[in-house]
């Protein structure tokens, strides 16, 4: 359908709006213009249509007669082969595999790191500087992206990545491996940022799903293939490899994406670019994020819940997420986070289903190797194997629902039917106990998979049909920084409720083990401690995985309470991925945007009538 026909018909649909009133100001008969998802355009909405449109086209036209200005990389990415596309495509599920195996790989490894560097002090945050340092940088690498272009800033990401590799890699001391992990979650999370605005620039919509389920699928391997590596290289004394394993790889994409990523950039100088920076929006986000994390891992551990600085760090992380928000509506021109990504119903939706999803995936995954090594006396490797399975049934869902998006356009069926039976099988790995059988064990963790995996990539896809192309960068960084927040939350949030389990436990059985176990299994101590409770006689182990159990099962539940964030699924309206005139062809990308603004439009007309 051309955009004259839909200008008539917006014409007709005025037309007849005004004759329908002269006649009968309640009439509505009027011709309805009929959009790829049912929308049927409203009289009231026929002179916005029209106006649109008509905007639109003096747009575009302005584009062609001024073909010599730069258009941005965004836009269009045309001069690219489809090998090199299907080529950077790979490269980038490389990069996304590193990432997704950082995010885990300590997890089996992290009691022969504690040990090594003689401190458990601050050991959770090994894991948690990482997801924070990825949350919090992400943001600006949307808009770095959009200033400077793809190409320069996915490079600095991974040069980023290698260099805190090489720093965690050769820790001597906790400090000196936290600053290391900070480093590599700033590099993680642009290659995490940058990886779907790159798909989301080179792939057209329509196949967009097969090529992201194959990205949520890879992540998904990669976070289960960490436990498996860090078992291994802990096993083997060689704990340091599960961060020098990125230095080759890594830096092979590197020279391959320098190579293959001929993606176009705008023309900007450096101190225009500089200038263009939300740097108020940046320095806000992270520190708000920063003190919600400190609060979280505080609380109930090294200090209670009431005390001065749990509460103060509650409290500044508040006021500078409603300055943050402040700030974004009022006074950047080009803000990290633009707030209208928030006025329309389906793209919060999708955002905070993103948000819990992650969340309750990683408190269960960043858990169940501890839950296996300390309940059921399996060596690091031996957790990792018990994983292996997920991680095979997670990739291959998270794979074929991606396929099935593109060949049927339909995503909503798959959020809800994933996230319902994500749901239904965390309940079920709330059931296991000491007694529990080896297929137990093994069978709920892996199924749950199933539920989980297809909606790595689809709450993305389902914000990209609610979304115009040149918001694509921004409001896949905000889709990255919910995701990377939900991560580190499920992990902050996890270890509160062990931890301070753990610590109720001691106090009711903790008289019945020998001192130095109970000093091993209070507080923050307890999950750096899961591999040693074999080295004691078989009644006092068979009390320390009691206490496990307990702790691990209100950890569980816990998640399970965050899985009613599910239901945010249902604020999403589905557009299907692909629009058709009626002779059967494919309208313009153009052409789809209009229809998605004027529905937006008749969204908030007809709610105003109501």
């Amino acid at each position: 359908m051309s955009n004259t026909d839909l200008e008539k018909a917006a014409e007709n649909a005025a037309e007849s709006h005004d004759k329908s009133h002269d006649l009968d100001p309640a009439s509505h008969d009027a011709p309805h213009l009929q959009s790829r998802d049912s929308y049927a355009i409203p009289p009231l909405a026929g002179l916005t249509l029209q106006r649109t449109l008509t905007h639109r086209s003096t747009e575009r036209s302005h584009v062609i007669m001024n073909s010599d200005d730069p258009l941005p990389d965004h836009v269009t990415q045309d001069h690219l082969s489809q090998t090199r596309r299907y080529l950077i495509c790979f490269m980038l599920c490389v990069c996304t595999l590193l990432v997704a195996i950082d995010e885990t790989i300590i997890t089996t490894a992290l009691p022969e790191i504690v040990a090594a560097l003689k401190s458990s002090s601050g050991y959770t945050w090994i894991g948690t500087s990482y997801l924070l340092a990825c949350a919090s940088s992400m943001p600006a690498y949307g808009a770095l992206a959009d200033i400077f272009g793809r190409k320069p800033i996915i490079l600095l990401s991974i040069a980023l990545f290698i260099i805190g590799s090489a720093i965690a890699g050769a820790a001597t001391d906790m400090g000196m491996m936290i600053s290391g992990r900070v480093i590599q979650g700033i590099g993680g999370g642009g290659i995490s940022n940058l990886v779907n605005v790159i798909v989301a620039d080179i792939i057209d919509l329509k196949y967009r799903g097969t090529f992201m389920g194959a990205i949520g699928a890879t992540w998904a391997v990669g976070g289960c293939m960490g436990p498996l590596l860090g078992g291994a290289f802990a096993s083997g004394g060689q704990w340091r490899w599960c961060f020098f394993l990125n230095l080759p790889i890594a830096g092979v994409c590197f020279i391959f994406m320098a190579w293959l990523a001929n993606i176009k950039s705008p023309p900007t100088t450096l101190r225009d670019g500089l200038k263009r920076i939300d740097f108020l929006g940046i320095v806000l986000i992270t520190c708000a994020t920063v003190c919600l994390f400190l609060a979280l891992d505080w609380g109930g551990v090294h200090f209670p819940w009431r005390s001065a600085p749990v509460i103060v760090c509650l409290c500044l992380s508040g006021v500078l997420y409603i300055a943050f928000v402040l700030c974004e509506k009022y006074i950047p021109k080009e803000p990290v986070m633009p707030p209208r990504l928030f006025t329309n119903f389906s793209r919060t939706g999708a955002l905070l289903c993103t948000f819990f999803h992650s969340t309750t995936f990683m408190a269960v995954s960043y858990f169940t190797p501890f839950m296996y090594q300390s309940v059921y006396n399996k060596s690091p490797i031996g957790a990792a194997v018990y994983l292996l399975p997920q991680a095979i049934v997670m990739g291959l869902a998270s794979a074929i629902s991606g396929y099935i998006i593109t060949k049927t356009g339909k995503y909503k069926i798959i959020m809800i039917v994933g996230f319902s039976l994500a749901a239904i099988f965390n309940g079920m790995i709330v059931t296991l106990n000491p007694e529990s059988n080896t297929a137990k064990q093994i069978m709920w963790v892996t199924v749950w998979g199933i539920g989980i995996g297809p909606n790595f990539e689809s709450t993305l896809i389902a914000l990209h049909t609610h979304i115009k192309s040149q918001d694509i960068a921004t409001a896949t960084s905000t889709w990255g920084f919910l995701r990377t927040i939900g991560f580190s939350i499920g992990i902050a949030i996890g270890g509160v409720v062990f931890q301070n389990k753990m610590q109720t436990e001691n106090e009711e059985l903790g008289h019945l083990l020998p001192p130095d176990l109970r000093e091993l299994l209070t507080g923050a101590d307890a999950a750096a401690s899961t591999t040693l409770i074999k080295n004691y006689s078989e009644p006092v182990q068979k009390i320390a995985k009691l206490m496990y159990s307990r702790s691990f099962r209100d950890m569980f539940w816990t998640c399970l309470g965050l899985c009613l964030g599910y239901l945010f699924v249902f604020m999403i309206k589905e557009r299907p991925l692909e629009m058709k005139d009626a002779k059967g062809e494919t309208e313009s990308e153009d052409e789809v945007e209009d229809i998605a603004e004027v529905a937006d439009e008749v969204d908030r007309v007809e709610g105003q009538e109501k």
